[in-house]
């Protein structure tokens, strides 16, 4: 790509800044911006190769900072979103090809911070995250596009931490668990859409559990259960009908089952 610096200036953007232009190998113009010391300062443009503006920037010193707004090449923000030194700050819109605005962020020196949505097409909320200090921090909230409870999750310090659930698009619940500083405790339980429980995890630790596991039909195929902190018994039932054991002992990081 070759880099023609032009002896004009622009005007509106001071008399010591320099306009270059960047044309790609058949000679169409893919961006101009201004310099000033051999950095890139004050507006920029970049094109798509039919001319159409794909986005404008401002940079200060070489680093964004101002608006930034990108186009589709119709003509249609895609992306508005606000620069100081380089990061982002306040609030980032992002939209459809349709222009229905997909999401409305908030930053803090380049972190998300505060509540972050994004938009089904249409407008409904899709989800909603909540940040602080570019971390989740809350409760996080995911909606089908009817507007029922998919996900609600807690976080804390970008953790989960508390109950972490999961609904099918009519109301089912499918997954159930809680959690601390980002580690499984207690029970947790996953569903069949049907309502009929599929599999029940027990954390004694959150590398060192009990489990249960049920066919559709709700009969029971695995159970494997700590008779004490160091000797495990699975029971499995075969596809003959046979109830199969197997023991095992702890041995600090997995189970090591006996021959």
């Amino acid at each position: 790509m070759d880099v023609i610096m032009l002896p004009v200036l622009l005007e509106k953007q001071g008399s010591d800044r320099d306009l270059f232009i960047e044309k790609d190998s058949e000679g169409t113009i893919v961006a101009a911006y201004c310099m000033e010391e051999g950095k890139r300062h004050g507006q920029g443009k970049m094109f798509y190769p039919g001319g159409e503006v794909l986005s404008e920037m401002f940079y200060f010193q070489g680093l964004l900072h101002g608006p930034s707004t990108f186009y589709s090449s119709l003509g249609t923000v895609v992306s508005k979103t606000f620069y100081v030194e380089g990061k982002k700050e306040g609030e980032a819109l992002f939209f459809y090809p349709s222009t229905d605005l997909e999401s409305r962020q908030f930053f803090k020196e380049g972190n998300w911070e505060g509540k972050q949505e994004y938009f089904y097409e249409g407008g409904a909320l899709r989800s909603c995250l909540p940040y602080q200090a570019g971390l989740l921090e809350g409760e996080v909230l995911l909606l089908w596009e009817n507007g029922k409870v998919k996900r609600k999750a807690h976080y804390q310090a970008g953790l989960r931490h508390g109950m972490d659930e999961i609904w099918t698009e009519d109301g089912k619940l499918l997954d159930s668990g809680e959690y601390a500083h980002g580690k499984p405790i207690g029970t947790h339980r996953h569903f069949f859409q049907s309502g009929q429980i599929q599999e029940e995890i027990i954390y004694h630790t959150p590398v060192r559990y009990s489990k249960r596991q049920w066919d559709r039909q709700g009969k029971l195929l695995l159970e494997g259960l700590w008779r004490t902190d160091q000797e495990y018994v699975e029971k499995t039932l075969s596809e003959t009908g046979e109830t199969k054991t197997r023991k095992g002992q702890w041995n600090g990081k997995q189970i090591l089952f006996k021959s």
